[in-house]
């Protein structure tokens, strides 16, 4: 396993934060390089500096624009947390949701376009 994602989605309520470092170190005991992705609002419920001081790497909170570089490395394996049935069924089934529920629509030109 080269990277493990901890995905952050919610906070304090969860739990999640305060039990992020356990999952980051337990990916790392089995080899894992480990990178952090969380929501903005999840961000401000968790201590990203120390994240990142044991990942060695920055937290992502928000998306990157074309040509910029990627902070993490390509990722072998994903644990999101926490994650209703909802989110799990939208990613079984191909979907990508916007905030407002509503399917991601590609822009005209994208890589969509070529995948067809």
């Amino acid at each position: 396993m080269k990277v493990a994602r901890p995905g952050c989605q919610g906070g304090r309520a969860s739990g999640v934060d305060r039990d992020v470092g356990e999952l980051i170190t337990a990916a790392q005991e089995a080899n894992g390089d480990v990178g952090v992705v969380a929501t903005p609002q999840a961000i401000g419920f968790m201590d990203a500096r120390a994240t990142e001081a044991q990942t060695g790497y920055p937290v992502r909170s928000a998306w990157r624009s074309p040509g910029d570089p990627r902070p993490l490395p390509p990722a072998d394996a994903i644990a999101l947390a926490p994650a209703i049935f909802d989110t799990i069924d939208t990613w079984a089934a191909g979907s990508v949701l916007t905030g407002s529920g509503e399917p991601h629509r590609p822009k005209a030109g994208g890589a969509a376009e070529r995948l067809r």
